[in-house]
């Protein structure tokens, strides 16, 4: 008796946790600051560069060129994962708002590129497997939605052979936007980013010279003076750019706000009503299944009363 009601408390403790587990994740790593910056960046080729062609944020990495002990030497495992959920959380708030600007529609997923040349389960070593393993988990778990599409490029028998069991850490949904290619991916990159986007060792035209190379310098329309200007008076009205969702609506710079006929309005007010109404009978729902729950846990935690009062 006493251990069923103990495990009903646990069982209610962790859905509470995992509620909100990823606010507070989001909230502490908004702010991380990560001083070894540069030092990273040139032992650990990665970062954003450019647009894709429909205006998504374009993201590299180059696992094939890590130089692991000098990254362990510059940073810590912790210290990059948390740096790199830092980075997803700028995305959320500031890259795509500013994408979005850039493409005059809302931008809310990011195209990824995986350079994996030469890697494989010789040269995988185990720090390398559990931090790549622990960043794919981090994303599949609390960006799911923010991947439009991942290309994994260079793919050897020996990667695939890791990427056998990597994947079986992902969710169903994320591994259906991951492509895995071999050494023939040029064309497919091409028919996602345009070459001025794409860095020359994967096809592209651009070199970025006067940053030392491409993956050095953080690259898009985040860093336009203009836009930023134009998002620093949007989010000091208290807006959330995160709020949104992906859609090929146009918008307009005055405001920051859509632009559509007035019976599109019509139509997406009836339709934003429905939602609302939908969305009233799952919260009466909810509200009457938690106080069923409070209940039972108010029940419970009597009958340990009595239990120990024995």
């Amino acid at each position: 008796m006493e251990t069923d009601i103990a495990d009903n408390i646990c069982m209610e403790l962790q859905l509470l946790l995992a509620s909100t587990k990823i606010h507070f994740i989001r909230g502490y790593f908004q702010d991380f600051k990560f001083d070894e910056y540069e030092a990273v960046k040139k032992c650990y080729p990665h970062g954003y560069h450019g647009v894709d062609r429909y205006g998504r944020p374009l993201y590299i990495e180059r696992i094939g060129s890590v130089d692991l002990n000098t990254l362990l030497r510059v940073t810590t495992v912790d210290r990059y994962i948390k740096n790199h959920i830092s980075e997803q959380e700028k995305t959320l708030n500031l890259r795509y708002a500013a994408c979005s600007l850039a493409a005059r529609k809302y931008i809310a997923s990011t195209t990824s590129i995986l350079d994996v040349k030469g890697v494989g389960t010789s040269n995988f070593s185990k720090p390398a497997r559990e931090l790549f393993t622990e960043i794919q988990k981090i994303d599949s778990t609390y960006y799911p939605e923010t991947l439009h599409r991942l290309y994994i490029v260079n793919a050897g028998s020996g990667f695939r052979v890791l990427w056998k069991a990597i994947s079986a850490f992902l969710d169903a949904r994320t591994r259906l936007k991951i492509q895995v290619l071999g050494n023939q991916y040029q064309s497919k990159l091409l028919e996602a980013v345009d070459p001025s986007n794409l860095p020359d060792f994967l096809g592209g035209s651009c070199t970025c010279s006067e940053y030392g190379g491409c993956l050095l310098k953080d690259k898009g329309p985040w860093t336009d003076p203009e836009i930023n200007n134009i998002l620093q008076e949007y989010f000091s009205r208290g807006e959330k750019f995160a709020d949104y969702e992906e859609s090929d609506s146009k918008i307009g710079v005055d405001g920051f706000q859509q632009e559509v006929q007035t019976g599109d309005v019509a139509e997406q007010v009836a339709q934003k009503i429905l939602e609302l109404e939908d969305c009233l009978v799952d919260t009466k729902e909810l509200i009457e299944t938690l106080l069923s729950k409070q209940q039972k846990l108010t029940d419970h935690i009597e009958q340990l009363k009595k239990l120990t009062s024995v």
